[in-house]
């Protein structure tokens, strides 16, 4: 592979002729994304190392573990797909990919120009009729990143003025700038453009360096400038002391109008509204809700940006508790505490009352799917008549209907499965007390639910099921024969509620990447009846490394409890004749 000037050639073979079948693409080399080799002819490849991976995040696939060979699983399950991934996933484009126009053709060698590459390094991916391959080595862009153009020119020694600059030749989104050695925060970044926060500086020029991914930094063609003659000046803030939000304060001091436009005016970081148009030398504002303490005031020019910041100071104190009782019959002190380290108290200040706790007794039923839309009902006291809020695991419960000991919400969506507490809050009464477990729901995908197949019916025979990390699904039906249960991380659990027989029939069953496959537990054996079948024939796929007809586990578990017997063996009624011991034989029938 050679690089000179906008032109790339790679070096290889079976590149054929025709150019209209060869495609080009420049993938940027630090982006977090995977590329997969497609090949399904082997000889058609680049020199070079291939590249099956790029990024940091770990993703187990399934060709990996079983070291199956190309094209396996596109014969296996009818796709014609050359990675299992690629069999329910299309492979994405790279997020920042530039295609290479092709400007010569032989079958070693091919060279292409990209228009409007940025700055970066990039790995050069060839597809030939279809076939791709990855060339290890790496591009470097030879377009020059250019920063020219700045505005403004020159800003407060306190920073907070917007810096905006013509720039050419960087990639959006992996941009920094550094104004005199500190970050400037980027607010907006194009093509062709960046913005960002001035830090603050000292007085004098501050060299402005835009770097990006991949690429050595660039400094801006003209200089940028700290000057104090356009920084604003705030000398006093009157009142400041035992200030409280709707306080109109006044500001002295000089240059609040410098660049001819309205100045803003901060307040601990949010806006102090203007009462009336400033003067370069006063403004007065209204100040915003807060919270008690110190908090800094700042007049920032439209243009050029912070003044100096003084402090003020706003009250901070408990005059009354609205309610001021609740649960069980204690009377406590209330202490408010502020980050800044002030605090207020109110002596007695709340009653718990026994007779104000709700209780919640009952809960029906006590799991569900978490795409939600499961009925629950409620029962316990001391519920409200209306205002009820029911949460689980942190998500809304939509009540339905309510009243003093029932109530009945409809669960929504929940990110991921387990067991959580439900909570009843009522108004002024605050939460109930749940009884023993009757506040606990389990979140867990059944088998039989279409919502646990994205609204599809539950599979059918001969399909692939795949249980990805984080999914838990609870066996409630016996399955068809599958084509293959590939537990991949997730959980595949027997129903113990289940009152009929239970029946996973597969071809294959694979447990990896941490999964299981549990019935019963050692705590709750299985009490009803459960079988694992596995089918094949004398045509069946031999997998890798396992076989067919097969239930493998590498890297998972399996946990098989059935329900207690009591005698597995037992003592002979009557003692037999010693050994040795002549017999006789069973008499003949009479004719």
């Amino acid at each position: 592979m050679a690089v000179q000037g906008k032109e790339v050639t790679l070096s290889g073979h079976n590149f054929g002729s025709d150019n209209t079948k060869v495609i080009i693409t420049l993938a940027g080399d630090e982006m977090d994304h995977l590329v997969e080799t497609v090949a399904e002819d082997e000889d058609n490849v680049l020199s070079g190392k291939y590249l099956h991976g790029l990024g940091q995040k770990a993703r187990l696939s399934l060709v990996d573990v079983l070291e199956a060979p190309r094209g396996f699983w596109g014969s296996f399950t009818g796709t014609g797909a050359a990675t299992f991934e690629e069999t329910s996933h299309s492979t994405e484009d790279h997020p920042t990919s530039y295609s290479c126009t092709i400007t010569s053709l032989t079958p070693t060698k091919v060279s292409c120009t990209a228009a409007g590459l940025s700055a970066g390094s990039y790995r050069p991916m060839v597809t030939v009729a279809g076939a791709r391959a990855v060339v290890g080595n790496k591009v470097s862009s030879t377009t020059l990143p250019l920063a020219s153009a700045l505005t403004p020119q020159s800003s407060s020694i306190n920073g907070g003025a917007v810096l905006v600059g013509n720039i050419s030749g960087f990639i959006p989104g992996y941009m920094m700038v550094v104004v005199g050695g500190a970050e400037c925060p980027m607010l907006q970044e194009s093509a062709n453009t960046i913005s960002c926060r001035l830090p603050p500086g000292i007085e004098g020029e501050a060299a402005v360096v835009v770097s990006v991914a991949c690429s050595e930094n660039v400094m801006a063609a003209k200089a940028f400038t700290y000057t104090a003659a356009v920084t604003p000046m705030l000398l006093s803030v009157t009142p400041s002391t035992d200030v409280v939000s709707s306080t109109t304060l006044t500001l002295d001091g000089t240059g609040f109008t410098l660049s001819g436009g309205t100045p803003e005016v901060t307040v601990g970081g949010k806006r102090c509204g203007l009462v009336s148009p400033a003067s370069p030398t006063s403004l007065q504002c209204i100040v915003p809700a807060l919270g008690g303490g110190k908090h800094e005031v700042v007049v920032r020019d439209a243009v050029y940006g912070d003044s100096n910041n003084l402090s003020i100071s706003l009250i901070f104190s408990l005059t009354s508790l609205t309610p001021s009782s609740g649960e069980a019959d204690v009377t406590c002190d209330v202490v408010v505490s502020s980050p800044n380290g002030l605090s207020a108290s109110l002596l007695g200040g709340f009653t718990y009352q026994l007779a104000l706790t709700l209780s919640l007794t009952g809960l029906e039923p006590q799991r569900g799917g978490t795409a939600g839309g499961t009925s629950l009902t409620l029962t316990g006291t001391g519920f409200g008549l209306s205002g009820n809020k029911v949460t689980i695991g942190g998500s809304e419960c939509k009540v339905t209907q309510e009243g003093p000991t029932s109530i009945t919400c409809i669960t929504e969506a929940h990110q991921g499965s387990g067991q959580f507490q439900v909570k009843v809050t009522a108004p002024g009464k605050g939460l109930a007390a749940a009884q023993n477990n009757s506040g606990i729901f389990s979140y867990i995908d059944l088998w039989s639910s279409p919502f646990t197949w994205g609204s599809e019916p539950p599979p059918s025979q001969g399909q692939l099921v795949v249980v990805t990390q984080g999914k838990t699904l609870l066996l409630d039906q016996s399955t068809p024969v599958l084509k293959m249960l590939l537990i991949q991380g997730g959980h595949v659990v027997f129903d113990v509620e289940t009152v009929e027989e239970l029946v996973l029939w597969a071809e294959y069953i694979l447990i990896v990447g941490g999964g299981s496959l549990s019935i019963g537990s050692e705590d709750q054996p299985f009490p009803g009846e459960a079988v694992i079948e596995l089918h094949s024939n004398t045509h069946s796929t031999e997998l890798p490394l396992y076989g067919a007809k097969v239930l493998a586990v590498r890297d998972g578990t399996l946990d098989l409890h059935g329900r207690h017997v009591p005698i597995t063996w037992t003592h002979p009624g009557t003692h037999g004749p010693p050994l040795g011991t002549p017999t006789s034989p069973c008499p003949c029938p009479s004719p």
